[in-house]
């Protein structure tokens, strides 16, 4: 990299220059040492004026290989330097055993120098002296040392007759003489700027070119390299001419000139031999003009001529902006400022992610875990009191929380014990030998045997006391036989690595600190399995998505051939970022959306996002559970934001983004880091007026306010019903209205469900009862009307009764008409009490401030607030599907929801529930629940009962009750008259408030305004 070179004439410019120094003794450990080390050779300096900006080990060899090197500057004029004008390095004596000892104070930079080790120091800058190859970039990109390169650049005055090809070579012999090339050498990946990147271009042109193996084993480690501004096709001379004239440099600047034949050699070099799989590279180039040089009449130099762009895309990028554009990004800067970023520089961003991209896959995250893993063991060493089941309590719950689990997968999980899983193994291997696809279940035998011994170990020495079962998540491993060879190869290497703790089992259990050895193999286990089952679930939910699509055999191919998705969608081309889907309720638009997130899948390199939002839940209505789910999927494809989200999250202190700014921040700085992004929000208006406002608005910025000189860096797409605010928000996009198009994906969908009817009732193939064509002329293009009028036909309980259903004269003209049908079957033949249970509970499910799960609505039923108790013997004998028949589905995570939720609550809410009855009704079973005996913690007479309560489900209402009371309450009481409803909540909330109202707050006077 270039080197500054003499230091201006004023002071001012002086203290602002950046030091070497080279030569410290190997027993400095800080930046504070290095500044009084410096302060106490210099003599004229305190060390407070001496500021230390790193310090790492030096890369030279023999006794220099013992020393560190450190940058820095200084705050005060020092005597040594008065004379800057003839020097640019000084040599310090310093006391040392060793007699002749110096350091050496330079600003040329001339050599390697290390900026970081690889346990980057902790240490904050200002933004005024930040360098982010220093201060930033080895924290973004963990386990990552930086090396600077300096070489004289100095055009003025210069006598030197070196070449490009010769600061080359000077390259390779330093690589070399540092053992760069030696086994044990990590992957290299060059930056290079300006001249410095010919520099490097010819250096890999001479290793690829050479048949010395110290230069073939150098080139091998090389994986990879960013060019800023390197002028490949040449740069205008002229400027550069007013300053060498004459001077024996004159013969590099034609060599860099336009048209020159070394570039053009080096060029056709270069992309001969180096064209592999292994070497990747980016090209930068600048988008602001710079400042010209000229010489001015009297002979001497103006750097302030006029404006121009030094280096052109085309020279920078090769060309490769016209044929490759994914390979190269712009930077909005000079030629000379285009490689210095601020701390909030989203040019930062995107060059951190060009190098991340070049690191193996895979290298962030788990090493990101292991130094989270190393600072938690010296916080442990350093708290040696603290409570090993605290941690693994703390690792079960950090396990649970990211690892997604439900409720019936955790307790399935802790059922698990160490003969069920040899048993699974065994039918596992059972059911692969039938099909004739084994997999070797020999190499699970490592992880079995020593993850026994470490239960046991662990017991003996009461790492895991009073925690029952917590060695089931280890036990744990799929339930998904056909992928399970997936990850047997990493159990096996698991369980060969850890070691044979049988032989430790006394020491470990009297030595507190080996005991934290245990939590941290534990720590470690825990995120491998989370690992294993986010991958999972990630699967699991593409099922889903792919169950959405799949409603019929070919859905949306008109959609897939229309110009407008196809000139919004096509990688090569985009003259709008934005497209519109609208259509009438029920009209399939979520079938759509899901057609088009599968065809964006597998368009190469794209980077795909979408979201389904659903009225009524927060997390799926709001911007900022968007922008979790968007930022989650894109970081789950383009592995080199880890280092970004990951500044993200430490700096603002919290586990869960929650904050619109921060979101707005992360989702503008992703967009512009990401190529090739498609973005698919399905149901906008399903979210109020204010969240579609700032979903809108944020998307739209974001895209919009990316370089136009990569046009389609980002797209999205939004679907929505066509309304009033769907038209204040989109009336300027590009825009596709579903009318008659969908009328294809609708009878190949009837014709399944036709299909499902007559495998249930026999034959279905006369005029009257041809139900694929009955589904079709009455839906009207409306999926949802086909859809639950083919799931009410197929749960009639005989052929007759469904043929009764396709009489002419009965059949449904509106979908009210269907919704009234379904409602009238799920009340028949039951009693006006019966009637009056399911009705309140579908309210419930209705109303809810978010999804209930199965045991929670069971939960709620059982509270009896007359006898103050939970009366099991009320629990519901009938399942959700018996009850409420086709209204209901049940999620994989228990939980009840209303199928097409939307049109469904409105339906209901019109005409079978009281929206005001219900919120009462909720607010006083969950008020009244919170104060049963049961739910008095502080009355409880010892841990057995609130075990028993557990066992009996006592709690399974407790977290919705908690949480959601006060909200129901509020929405409950608008209406209430002085009578039974009022006196029974006064009751209720005068128990509620004693029991669980702050003995530190004043007792309220008057229950009455509540």
């Amino acid at each position: 990299m270039p080197k500054k070179h003499a230091m201006e004439r004023h002071h001012d410019k002086f203290l602002k220059t950046v030091f070497r120094l080279r030569g410290l003794p190997y027993s400095v450990k800080t930046l504070d040492d290095v500044a009084s080390l410096t302060s106490a050779s210099l003599g004229d300096i305190p060390a407070h004026n001496v500021r230390v900006f790193s310090l790492a080990s030096n890369l030279g060899f023999g006794d220099n290989s013992l020393s560190k090197v450190a940058t820095l500057m200084l705050l005060t004029i020092l005597s040594l330097v008065h004379d800057y004008k003839s020097n640019a390095e000084w040599n310090i004596p310093i006391q040392s055993p060793q007699p002749g000892h110096y350091l050496v104070l330079d600003t040329h930079f001339e050599g390697m120098t290390t900026m970081n080790d690889v346990d980057q120091l902790s240490h904050k800058y200002d933004d005024k002296t930040f360098m982010w190859i220093r201060d930033a970039l080895p924290k973004h990109i963990h386990g990552i040392r930086a090396v600077i390169y300096g070489y004289e650049t100095r055009l003025t005055g210069n006598q030197s007759i070196e070449r490009i090809k010769d600061l080359a070579s000077k390259l390779i012999a330093l690589l070399t003489a540092y053992k760069w090339a030696s086994r044990s050498s990590k992957p290299v990946i060059f930056l290079g700027h300006s001249l410095g990147g010919l520099v490097l271009r010819d250096a890999l042109r001479q290793l690829a070119d050479s048949s010395s193996e110290e230069y073939r084993a150098l080139l091998n480690i090389i994986r990879g390299a960013l060019f800023f501004g390197v002028p490949k096709l040449g740069i205008e001379q002229a400027s550069l001419r007013a300053i060498v004239q004459g001077n024996p440099n004159e013969t590099l600047i034609e060599d860099i000139g336009r048209g020159s034949n070394y570039l053009r050699r080096l060029n056709e070099s270069f992309s001969h031999n180096l064209a592999n799989e292994y070497f990747k590279q980016f090209w930068a180039y600048e988008t602001l003009e710079s400042p010209t040089t000229v010489r001015n009449p009297d002979d001497h130099i103006n750097r302030n001529g006029s404006l121009a762009i030094l280096v052109s895309r085309e020279s920078a990028t090769l060309r490769l902006i016209e044929s490759n554009s994914s390979v190269t990004f712009p930077i909005k800067a000079t030629h000379s400022d285009m490689v210095k970023f601020t701390r909030k520089s989203p040019d930062y961003h995107i060059v951190v992610s060009k190098i991340s991209s070049i690191v193996n896959k895979g290298l962030h995250h788990r090493e990101s875990y292991a130094n989270h893993q190393a600072a938690e063991l010296r916080t442990l060493q350093g708290v040696p009191s603290e409570s090993n089941e605290d941690n693994i309590t703390a690792q079960l719950e950090l396990f649970r929380r990211l690892s997604g689990i439900t409720m019936a997968e955790e307790t399935k999980f802790l059922s698990v014990t160490f003969d069920m899983i040899q048993d699974t193994t065994r039918g596992i291997q059972m059911v692969q030998e039938e099909r004739g696809s084994l997999m070797y279940m020999q190499r699970l035998e490592p992880i079995l045997v020593s993850m026994k011994q470490f239960a046991e170990v662990s017991e003996a020495a009461e790492v895991v006391f009073g925690l029952a079962n917590s060695m089931a998540y280890v036990w744990a491993t799929s339930s998904h036989p056909d992928i399970f060879n997936c990850i047997l190869d990493a159990y096996q290497e698991i369980g060969e690595q850890i070691p044979q703790l049988r032989a430790y089992q006394g020491r470990l259990a009297t030595n507190q600190h080996l005991k934290h050895i245990l939590v941290l193999i534990y720590s470690d286990l825990m995120w491998f399995h989370r690992e294993v089952l986010q991958q999972l679930k990630q699967r699991a939910e593409q099922a889903r998505h792919h169950k959405t699509r799949s409603i019929c055999e070919s859905p949306g191919a008109w959609l897939l051939a229309d110009s407008r998705f196809k000139n919004w969608s096509t990688p090569e081309f985009c003259s709008d970022p934005f497209l519109w889907l609208n259509g009438i309720p029920g009209a399939g638009k979520t079938i759509l959306a899901s057609v088009v997130v599968d065809h964006l899948q597998l368009i190469p390199g794209a980077a795909v996002a979408y979201f389904y939002c659903k009225y009524g839940d927060e997390s799926r209505a709001s911007f900022i559970g968007i922008a979790r789910a968007v930022l989650a999927q894109l970081l789950s494809q383009r592995p080199h934001l880890t280092s970004y989200f990951f500044e993200k999250a430490t700096t603002s202190g919290r586990v869960l983004l929650d904050s619109t700014t921060t979101a707005r921040e992360m989702i503008k700085a992703v967009l512009s880091s990401c190529e090739n992004t498609y973005i698919v929000i399905d149901g906008v208006d399903e979210c109020k007026r204010n969240d579609r406002d700032e979903i809108v608005d944020v998307f739209r910025r974001a895209i919009q306010d990316l370089p136009i000189e990569v046009p389609g860096i980002a797209r999205c797409l939004f679907v929505s019903q066509d309304d009033d605010n769907a038209r204040r928000n989109f009336c300027d996009l590009s825009t596709i209205k579903i009318i008659d198009e969908s009328e294809d994906d609708l009878k190949d969908f009837a014709k399944k469900r036709h299909l499902a009817l007559e495998a249930k009732f026999g034959p279905l193939q006369s005029k009257d009862c041809y139900v694929s064509k009955i589904l079709v002329a009455r839906a009207q293009g409306m999926f949802i009307f086909a859809d639950l009028f083919a799931k009410y036909l197929e749960a009639q309980l005989s052929k007759a009764a469904l043929l009764a259903e396709l009489d002419p004269n009965k059949l449904p003209v509106t979908l009210d008409h269907v919704y009234e049908r379904i409602v009238e079957r799920m009340f028949e033949a039951r009693d006006d009490s019966a009637v009056a249970s399911v009705r309140k509970i579908l309210g419930w499910i209705t109303c809810a401030r978010r999804p209930l799960k199965w045991v929670e609505v069971q939960g709620a039923v059982c509270v009896d607030l007359d006898n103050q108790i939970i009366d099991h013997d009320k629990m519901l004998s009938d399942s959700p599907k018996g009850l409420f028949a086709s209204l209901i589905e049940i999620k994989e995570d228990n939980t009840v929801e209303l199928v097409h939720e939307t049109r469904g609550s409105n339906y209901l809410r019109k005409h079978v529930i009281d929206f005001r009855e219900v919120h009462y009704s909720l607010a006083m079973v969950s008020i009244g629940y919170l104060t049963l005996p049961q739910l008095d913690m502080a009355g409880q007479k010892a841990d057995e009962d609130v075990h028993l309560n557990l066992v009996k489900g006592t709690y399974s209402f407790h977290d919705y009750a908690s949480a959601c009371w006060a909200m129901h309450l509020q929405e409950g009481i608008s209406e209430l008259k002085v009578g039974g409803e009022l006196t029974q909540l006064l009751e209720t909330l005068e128990t509620f408030i004693e029991l669980h109202w702050s003995p530190t707050h004043k007792p309220l006077q008057d229950l009455k305004r509540v």
